[in-house]
């Protein structure tokens, strides 16, 4: 992935979020990053683990969280793009058949 972003200063960023339960930082350690990949305007984030997903997912609810993350990763990449959350194996079985 040839970008601006990096990914230990987004963590270190999102680790500041807590909007329900969850550390968002916390949450974004089990993505695999040598994993990601933007399809279109978005942002792929391979989760290992399904709760880590399905957690990431609820708290990704809160605007100002969606908001910030979302302009990160836009900055990074000088357009607009938003976050993808899905477990690995997923984004396996995508890669494969494309």
């Amino acid at each position: 992935m040839t970008t601006n972003l990096n990914w230990q200063d987004f963590l270190r960023i999102a680790a500041a979020l807590k909007p329900l339960h969850f550390n968002i930082g916390a949450l974004l350690r089990d993505v695999d990053n040598a994993a990601l990949y933007p399809v279109g305007d978005a942002l792929i984030l391979p989760f290992r683990h399904e709760a880590h997903h399905r957690h990431f997912v609820e708290e990704m609810q809160t605007p100002l969280v969606r908001r910030t993350l979302e302009m990160i990763v836009s900055q990074a990449f000088g357009k607009p793009m938003t976050l993808q959350a899905m477990v690995e194996q997923k984004c396996k079985t995508r890669n494969e058949a494309g």
